[in-house]
């Protein structure tokens, strides 16, 4: 049994996306699905990676090194929006992904910050109920505000 190495979400979409707020959105979605598997796996992520494939087919990635391990969508999304940021291409996308890699467990030792805010530790409180809910209720039970009204962006296996 092999310890995964990565752990990613890739959203093939409906229509070509070219508005950065719409492909934040599927990289929000794919930053929740990552860290949620990540938790249930007991593991932390040294790095994000981006991966989006324009509606000529061609593959692009961007990825980055954290500072410090992390299963939180929160920080997961900041990196990934920081790596489309740099992201000069101006043709539409149609797929977007989003991956944890260099990953450990998360019982290794680890250098803390100690100055970590009380939002961070909010936020780890909030991901843990939500995967709860998401476990008790289903997927659905839960949906970011963010991803209300953009029902026009759905992906291939949502017709």
């Amino acid at each position: 049994d092999r310890d995964p190495q990565s752990i990613g979400a890739e959203h093939t979409l409906m229509t070509d996306v070219q508005r950065r707020s719409d492909m934040e959105v599927w990289l929000q979605r794919s930053a929740d699905e990552v860290a949620q598997r990540l938790r249930q796996q007991k593991l932390l992520a040294g790095g994000v990676r981006l991966k989006l494939k324009t509606a000529s087919f061609a593959n692009h990635g961007r990825q980055h090194r954290l500072l410090e391990p992390t299963a939180s969508a929160t920080d997961l999304l900041q990196v990934a929006r920081q790596l489309l940021a740099s992201w000069q291409e101006t043709e539409p996308v149609r797929l977007i992904g989003l991956t944890a890699y260099d990953l450990r467990a998360d019982t290794a030792p680890v250098q803390l910050d100690l100055f970590a805010s009380q939002q961070t530790r909010q936020n780890r409180r909030l991901d843990v109920a939500v995967d709860a809910l998401r476990q008790r209720f289903g997927e659905g039970a839960v949906q970011r505000a963010s991803e209300l009204g953009v029902t026009a962006l759905r992906r291939k296996d949502e017709r």
